[in-house]
């Protein structure tokens, strides 16, 4: 996935492959949160998936996403 985002211009998060796909930063969140959850499920035993917890809040730039996968 850092691949696909390094590739991806700067400032691009919000484009669509096509119009009925999510843009691009949702689609990459999306692959981010759940590997927050994997994580998560590994570390703890469980996850939190009701939305009151620290779910991993959309990334406003590729470099915030890129570093956060990084750390993941």
């Amino acid at each position: 996935m850092l691949s696909i985002i390094e590739h991806l211009p700067e400032g691009k998060l919000d484009y669509h492959p096509h119009e009925r796909l999510r843009p691009f930063g949702e689609l990459t969140h999306h692959i981010y949160a759940a590997g927050v959850w994997f994580t998560d499920i590994m570390k703890h035993g469980k996850a939190d998936f009701s939305g009151s917890g620290d779910a991993p809040k959309p990334h406003a730039t590729k470099v915030d996403l890129s570093e956060a996968c990084v750390k993941m």
